[in-house]
Formats: structure tokens, sequence, C-alpha cells
């Protein structure tokens, strides 16, 4: 069941008020936010309540989680959203899907703590992992669409031994995202102009 459906079901039977609260996967697409468009969804108090509200009361493992943050959202900045990425990393979330239509989002430091993580999905964000970050154990898909890698102190490289297709669109700072993948079978790199792919694919090579 769609989580906006479970949230109206359990306004109007007792049977579901807390149903949804346990749900595994919380899919809050566009489609969300213009379910409750007429109740101000697309203002910051009345989109930031509804998911503050699903966060917070959720109950037990969220194991998928998509959110996408349509542009008619006026707010100043990500607190809430790193709010709900800190939550996320206690909750073994393993498939991560944030689509971002405003001003680059850092990725917080919680979200490298996800070491069930299975597959990311990042649009419009900064991604800096910490110096000491070790990799994802488990990670197997990877998608990035513009993508700011930034800087890479100390050419940190980035374990994910499980990975088999990565796919970058539109990321800037490629050549400073090394990672070591001896198990991919797919890698896609569109309109990436600073993207140095034979040391991507030096580092990826098998040793």
């Amino acid at each position: 069941m769609p989580v906006k459906d479970a949230v109206r079901t359990s306004v109007l039977s007792k049977k579901w008020r807390h149903r949804w609260t346990t749900m595994r996967r919380l899919d809050l697409r566009y489609e969300f936010s213009e379910k409750y468009s007429n109740i101000r969804a697309y203002q910051h108090t009345g989109l930031f309540r509804i998911v503050n509200h699903i966060m917070i009361n959720h109950k037990g493992p969220i194991l998928k989680f998509v959110l996408h943050m349509p542009e008619e959202i006026n707010f100043d900045s990500f607190q809430e959203v790193d709010q709900w990425m800190l939550i996320l990393s206690r909750n073994n979330v393993r498939v991560l899907d944030f689509r971002n239509l405003h001003p680059f989002y850092q990725i917080p430091s919680s979200v490298f703590s996800c070491r069930e993580l299975r597959a990311l999905l990042l649009s419009k964000c900064i991604l800096k992992p910490p110096l000491e970050f070790p990799g994802f154990p488990n990670l197997r898909y990877i998608f990035l669409r513009k993508v700011n890698f930034g800087s890479n102190v100390g050419q940190t490289v980035i374990n994910l031994p499980h990975l088999k297709k990565l796919i970058l669109h539109s990321c800037v700072n490629v050549n400073n995202f090394n990672i070591r993948a001896v198990k991919l079978r797919t890698l896609k790199v569109v309109n990436c102009l600073d993207a140095m792919l034979l040391r991507l694919l030096h580092i990826l090579r098998f040793i």
C-alpha cells in the first residue's frame, strides 16, 4: 500500500491508525506532494510537517526510502532532511533514493554509516565522504545525477566490494570520486566533462 493511502486510511479506521508507522518501504515521490497540494504541501510547513510526522513516528526498520523534493517547495535549509537521513541510518535502510530539485544538498555524515545500503540514487547533491570512510560493504547499485564530488583531500579511496552497476550523469569533480569495485560489471558516464575515465578504470581493475 502506498504511503499516501496508508496515511489516509489511518485517519478513517482505528485498525489502520498505526499500520503505516511500521511500513518497511516509504515512497514519497513527487506524486506524494501533489496529493497533498490542497493542504499547502508545497509550503515548507506543509510537506515537511507531513514527512516529519511519518519519520518521527515510524517504528521498526525502513528498508527502502524514496524522497523527491519538488522545486515548488519553499525552504531555506535542509535541516529537516538531515534529521530524516539520521533516522534512516539508524533503521537499516537498504535503498536510498533522494531526488532534489533545489540548491545542492550536502549528504550528511550519517548516510556514510548505512552499512546495509544496497542501492544509492542521488540527484543534485554534494557527496564528500569522511576522510576515514571505509566504504559501503553491501552496496550493489549507484545512480548519481548532477552530483558534485568536491575535493578529495588525501585521495581517499572508497571500497565498494559488491558494486555491480555505476551510473554517473552530469556530475562534476568526478576525478575526485576514487573507488575500488572489483565486481563492477556496468559503468556508464554521461555528460561528465571532467571525468577521468581511464583513472576510474585503473582503480576499478582487479587487484
